[in-house]
């Protein structure tokens, strides 16, 4: 029998919102990048944690990984592959900040690329990220709810 904690961390509903919550943070941050990736390039070249000759390639493919997962977890199809797919995402952003912020690196903004936010690279930044880390690791663990296509099409 599932105790009470369990009942609650399992209820739909939240797992709904926080699904929905992440696509949205990921379409989001994906959209200004895929757009235009010149200003992520600069974006990713100011943390210096990566060589020159992969910023370009980083820069135009991480906003359509971000994009698709997010997508995935929109729609809540494989919503656990995709979960996993956010924590792997997450993890990279957060061990890339921890870097950049070891070496003492100051960028003027976080490398989201949202038009209006702006966030300058500090811990703030990093507890986010780890925010969005720990939900994508919740879904992992509770899968899509019942309102999900994974639902749908196991059914």
């Amino acid at each position: 029998m599932k105790s009470r904690f369990q009942v609650v961390l399992s209820h739909p509903l939240l797992l709904l919102l926080l699904r929905l919550f992440l696509a949205f943070v990921l379409i989001g941050a994906a959209w200004p990048k895929i757009l235009c990736p010149a200003s992520f390039s600069v974006s990713v070249a100011a943390y210096r944690v990566a060589p020159a000759s992969i910023i370009n390639l980083a820069a135009v493919c991480i906003p359509w990984i971000e994009f698709l997962t997010g997508l995935g977890l929109l729609a809540g199809y494989r919503t656990r592959s995709f979960a996993v797919l956010t924590v792997l995402l997450m993890t990279l952003f957060c061990a890339v900040i921890v870097l950049a912020l070891a070496r003492g690196v100051t960028a003027e903004s976080c490398g989201c690329n949202v038009p209006g936010f702006s966030e300058e690279l500090g811990p703030g930044t990093l507890a986010r990220d780890v925010l969005f880390l720990s939900a994508a690791l919740y879904l992992v663990f509770f899968k899509g709810g019942k309102w999900s296509l994974d639902r749908i099409i196991k059914s």
